[in-house]
C-alpha cells in the first residue's frame, strides 16, 4: 500500500477563487520541512491556521475519507495518516470498514480514536452478503450444530439477515463488519 494513505487539499483562503486557485494537494502524512514549502507555494503563515484551510481529501483506502469535512486540522490528518501508515494491511481494511460502520467517524479526532480501537470491531473479509455470513456462522463457526445431510436444505440467508440484525453490521467492500461492544477508550 501507498506509503501516503491521505492527500488533503489545501487552500489559501484569503486568496483563493475558483477563477484563480490558489491551493495544492498534499500528501500525509509529510514532515515540517515539505509543509513549509507548500505554505510558502501557497503565501500563507504555517502558524495562522486562520490563512489556510484543508478542503478535499482522497484516500488510497476507499471509504473512510468520506467521513472528514473541509476545516479538519492539518496537524490531526497528518497524525492520522502517520498513524495508518504504523497498521498492517489487515488493520487498515478494518479501520476502513469501521469507519463506514461509522460510529465513531465523525471528524479526523475521531477517526484517531478509531485507530486506537479496532479490538473493538470484527471484520468478515470473506463475508460480502447475508447468505455469506450464515454459511459463516454455520459452516465454519459450528454456530449451530447441524448434521451435514440438513445443512443441504437449511436456509443459510435468512439464518445470515437475523444475525446481521442482531449484531448491527454493516456489508462492506472489506466484508462484513460489526462493534463487538468492547470498552472503546478516548485517547
Amino acid at each position: 500500500m501507498d506509503e501516503h494513505l491521505l492527500e488533503v487539499y489545501l487552500i489559501n483562503t484569503a486568496r483563493h477563487t475558483e477563477e484563480t486557485p490558489v491551493a495544492e494537494w498534499v500528501s500525509l502524512p509529510t514532515d515540517a520541512e515539505t509543509m513549509k514549502a507548500v505554505f510558502e507555494r501557497l503565501g500563507v503563515d504555517g502558524s495562522d491556521t486562520e490563512q489556510y484551510q484543508v478542503s478535499a481529501f482522497h484516500s488510497s483506502l476507499d471509504g473512510w475519507s468520506e467521513a472528514l469535512k473541509p476545516g479538519e486540522s492539518l496537524d490531526d490528518l497528518n497524525y492520522l495518516a502517520a498513524l495508518l501508515t504504523q497498521r498492517s494491511d489487515e488493520e487498515r481494511d478494518k479501520f476502513a470498514a469501521a469507519a463506514q460502520y461509522g460510529d465513531h467517524a465523525a471528524s479526523a479526532a475521531d477517526l484517531i480514536n478509531l485507530t486506537h480501537n479496532l479490538d473493538c470491531y470484527w471484520l468478515y473479509p470473506t463475508v460480502h452478503n447475508s447468505d455469506d455470513y450464515g454459511h459463516y456462522l454455520i459452516d465454519d463457526l459450528d454456530e449451530l450444530e447441524l448434521p451435514d445431510a440438513a445443512k443441504r436444505f437449511f436456509d443459510y440467508k435468512s439464518y445470515g439477515r437475523e444475525a446481521v440484525k442482531e449484531d448491527r453490521g454493516i456489508f462492506t467492500d472489506y466484508g462484513y463488519v460489526y462493534n463487538n461492544g468492547n470498552d472503546y477508550a478516548e485517547w
